[in-house]
């Protein structure tokens, strides 16, 4: 239905859960473990379905030692962490519509 209606299936890649958080202790693994399995999960997906990734999980991944992008949960984005995942989808859908009307 997305492609029919002419646009592209974006998948929003999301992130694990805070280093060191006690959600990710309560699964029993850790940060890179999650990070990896979702980062492997969600390409394979986009692979399967022709689809773009927003991958905001990888974004995470690099700038969470540097900057505070999580809830006091330790499971959902801050402010800057929502941020991030907005400018993420965007430059993936700015990028594809881009792409499909250069030189129109």
């Amino acid at each position: 239905m997305i492609r029919a209606a002419g646009a592209a299936p974006v998948l929003y890649a999301t992130w694990a859960y805070e280093k060191e958080s006690p959600a990710l202790a309560k699964m029993g693994i850790s940060y890179d473990e999650m990070a990896e399995g979702m980062y492997a999960a969600y390409h394979e997906a986009a692979r399967e379905n022709g689809a773009l990734i927003a991958d905001v999980g990888r974004a995470f991944y690099e700038r969470a030692e540097r900057e505070a992008l999580y809830a006091g949960d330790g499971c959902h984005p801050n402010a800057a962490g929502s941020r991030l995942a907005a400018e993420m989808l965007a430059e993936v859908m700015m990028k594809d519509w881009a792409g499909k009307h250069d030189g129109k």
